[in-house]
């Protein structure tokens, strides 16, 4: 059943809901901890705001995401860069 959904955008707009919600009472950044390799991941919290991936550790990166802006830097490089990318 809960397959149905997927596909939809469900999480991203959970998700800008939450961002838009924590940039009115003032939050700035999120934090997130992720393995390397769930591109698909990095890619959607990316979406919230410009987005620093710290170097891999043991397969796990820390996404930094900027909600001070509301444009998404989209330019950026490949995780071992410290960017984005698949």
């Amino acid at each position: 059943m809960a397959d149905d959904w997927r596909g939809r955008g469900i999480v991203s707009v959970l998700l800008e809901r939450v961002a838009a919600r924590a940039r009115s009472v003032g939050v700035d950044q999120f934090i997130a901890i992720c393995l390397a390799s769930s591109h698909a991941i990095i890619r959607l919290l990316s979406r919230l705001g410009p987005t620093t991936v710290g170097p891999s550790d043991a397969g796990i990166v820390e996404l930094r995401i900027d909600l001070t802006s509301t444009r998404p830097d989209r330019s950026a490089a490949g995780p071992a860069s410290g960017g984005l990318g698949d």
